[in-house]
C-alpha cells in the first residue's frame, strides 16, 4: 500500500460517527450487531485493520452492558469522548502489536465509563498511552505489587534491582529494567532515583511509593491492575 493509500485507508469522520452511533444507541437486549459493525468498516480495505476494529467494538460492546444505565447517553455522544474514541480507534486500526491493542482497548474503556474524568486528564492518558510499551506495564505492576518476604537478600539487605528481577519475567534483564525505569522516569510515571543501592529489605520490597499519582491513576485508567 503507498502512503496516498494508507491514508485514505484511515478511519474518517462519518465512519466513526456511526460506530459510536451503534454503541450508543443500541439496545443491551440486542445481540452484538456484529454485521452492522462489518457494514459499517466496509470501506477500509485492509481486512487487518477492519478485523482489529471489529474486535475492539465487540469488546466495548460487551463491556459497555454492565455500565451502560450508569452513563448519560449525552456523554458517550459528546465532542470530547468522540475525539478520544476516534483518536484510539485509528491507533488500533494501525497498531501490529496485540499487547498494545490491548492497551488502548481498555484506555477505551476507561474512557466509556468515566464521565465524570475530566478531558483533559484523559486526553493526557492518551498522550502517555502512544509512548509506552506492554513492558512498561509489566514494570509498573511488579512496582505495585504489595510487599512480600518472597525475597529476602541475605542478611536482611538488598536494592530495588533485586527486588524487580524477582518479581519479572527472567528475560527482563538489569539493563532492561534500568531503561525501562528511565523511561518512566521521563514520563512523570515513576520517580526512581537508584535501583541499584543496597538497602535494608522493607524499604526495598515496599515499592509502590516509587510509582508517582500520575503513574497510579494512569495505570488504573488503563486496567493496569486488573
Amino acid at each position: 500500500m503507498t502512503d496516498r493509500e494508507e491514508i485514505f485507508d484511515q478511519l474518517d469522520d462519518p465512519t466513526v460517527d456511526k460506530l459510536l452511533a451503534v454503541l450508543s444507541t443500541v439496545s443491551s437486549a440486542a445481540p452484538w450487531p456484529g454485521g452492522l459493525i462489518s457494514n459499517i468498516v466496509g470501506g477500509i480495505s485492509s481486512e487487518h485493520k477492519r478485523q482489529r476494529i471489529i474486535k475492539v467494538m465487540k469488546s466495548l460492546f460487551d463491556y459497555f452492558e454492565e455500565f451502560r444505565k450508569k452513563v448519560p447517553e449525552e456523554y458517550v455522544k459528546s465532542e470530547d469522548f468522540k475525539d478520544l474514541f476516534k483518536k484510539t480507534l485509528r491507533k488500533v486500526q494501525n497498531e501490529e502489536n496485540e499487547d498494545k491493542r490491548k492497551m488502548y482497548e481498555n484506555f477505551l474503556k476507561g474512557a466509556l465509563t468515566s464521565p465524570e474524568e475530566p478531558y483533559n486528564e484523559k486526553i493526557r492518558f492518551f498522550n502517555t498511552l502512544e509512548q509506552v510499551q506492554y513492558v512498561h506495564i509489566e514494570i509498573i505492576r511488579a512496582l505495585m505489587k504489595p510487599p512480600t518476604a518472597k525475597f529476602v537478600a541475605p542478611g536482611g539487605w538488598g536494592t530495588r534491582m533485586h527486588t524487580l528481577q524477582a518479581r519479572l519475567p527472567a528475560d527482563f534483564t538489569e539493563d532492561l529494567i534500568q531503561d525501562l525505569v528511565d523511561q518512566l522516569n521521563d514520563l512523570r510515571i515513576t520517580d526512581i532515583k537508584e535501583l541499584n543501592q543496597e538497602d535494608f529489605n522493607p524499604d526495598v520490597l515496599n515499592l509502590q511509593d516509587s510509582v508517582t499519582e500520575y503513574g497510579k491513576r494512569f495505570f488504573r485508567f488503563i486496567g493496569g491492575d486488573k
